[in-house]
């Protein structure tokens, strides 16, 4: 069987490359995948050393870019190196003419997952990322929309374009039971695609080691608020750790020991897996602290907390998120059940293998 996945598989994130690996490792089960080398214009923009553009958002971005500019190249170079050197890429395709032409070569197409239907992550109202190309059998695994929702004639054009899916599923539960009553038909709560590998799985993938012999509270945080920076002091104060944070810009506004601005994926996992404790507000900040059995604390994201709480709340770990410096004293006195989560997440992934199994073999 010919797969071809279209996903975010092409941006300065974290949680995207890795994704895309995963979803293209677990739909390899199935037959032979290739990812459609598709990126909105946005998308393609963020591996740019410099983001230029006519904005007053593109002046500052391309102003902090030329700040970190070293740091940045070395960046987007182990990004470009993570992209050709896991995904299995179609030609590069810059025309709904060229996709197309490549569906011409596949038997199942797969959307998903990530937020590739939130038009403020990729860009774009682009229904491309529903399949609309192609002619054969649709499937989406784990997509989300994050906190935006569609709504008016944009929604009825939406519903318009899944239906021709044969199976959905979507990586929040409340996305999930939403879409359920717009479509009048069963769309399914499947795992992000990073959780449907273990801790050993992952190490194989990328054939690296998680590095023990030192031990740090690892800080990943999309956006950075005063409460963060507090929370981050607190935690290093309480637990006597050193702080390794992975972070693209020049100042971070809090005290660490370690600041790795040019991280790669795969230091991004292995950073992950060595450490003693993860502050986060990134849902796969989150998802890998979970996966590899880290303890941890979620702070609430600026948007799309919903991915998170459908996360925390399938593995009983929804207490882990807060919203108060008060509330961590007591949570650091706790350590989570990674026994119980594990045999959750483990049920959770023989469901999303059955929705595989059902969605390619009918």
């Amino acid at each position: 069987m010919k797969i071809a996945l279209i996903t975010i598989h092409y941006a300065n994130s974290y949680g995207g490359c890795l994704q895309a690996a995963a979803t293209q490792a677990v739909l390899s089960r199935y037959g032979e995948v290739t990812i459609l080398d598709y990126k909105t214009k946005d998308l393609g923009k963020t591996l740019n050393v410099l983001r230029l553009g006519f904005g007053i958002r593109d002046f500052l971005r391309v102003g902090k870019d030329i700040v970190r500019f070293f740091p940045r190249k070395r960046l987007i170079s182990k990004f470009k190196k993570f992209i050709y050197r896991y995904y299995k890429l179609s030609r590069p395709i810059g025309t709904v003419r060229d996709l197309k032409a490549a569906a011409s070569k596949f038997d199942v197409f797969v959307c998903g997952s990530d937020q590739i239907w939130n038009p403020n992550i990729v860009g774009a109202q682009d229904f491309n990322y529903v399949l609309e190309f192609a002619d054969g059998k649709k499937i989406s695994l784990s997509s989300s929309m994050g906190s935006f929702r569609y709504s008016g004639k944009g929604l009825a054009e939406f519903k318009k374009k899944l239906s021709s899916f044969s199976h959905i599923a979507v990586r929040e539960k409340d996305l999930a039971e939403e879409l359920s009553v717009e479509l009048d038909r069963e769309v399914v709560n499947t795992l992000d695609p990073t959780l449907l590998l273990d801790k050993v799985q992952w190490f194989d993938l990328l054939g690296v080691e998680a590095d023990e012999r030192e031990k740090y509270i690892f800080v990943y945080t999309l956006k950075k608020t005063d409460f963060i920076c507090r929370a981050i002091d607190k935690i290093s104060m309480q637990l006597g750790l050193k702080v390794v944070v992975i972070d693209q810009d020049p100042f971070i506004g809090f005290k660490c020991d370690r600041h790795v601005m040019d991280a790669s994926p795969e230091d991004y996992v292995k950073l992950i897996a060595g450490s003693s404790f993860v502050l986060t507000n990134s849902f796969h900040g989150t998802a890998f602290a979970v996966n590899f059995a880290v303890p941890f604390i979620t702070l609430p994201p600026e948007s799309g907390v919903n991915r998170i709480q459908s996360l925390l709340d399938s593995v009983g770990l929804r207490n882990r998120m807060i919203d108060s410096i008060d509330s961590i004293d007591e949570l650091l006195k706790l350590t989570p059940d990674f026994t119980g989560v594990e045999n959750k997440l483990e049920a959770l992934r023989i469901e999303t293998f059955k929705y595989l199994d059902k969605a390619m073999r009918e």
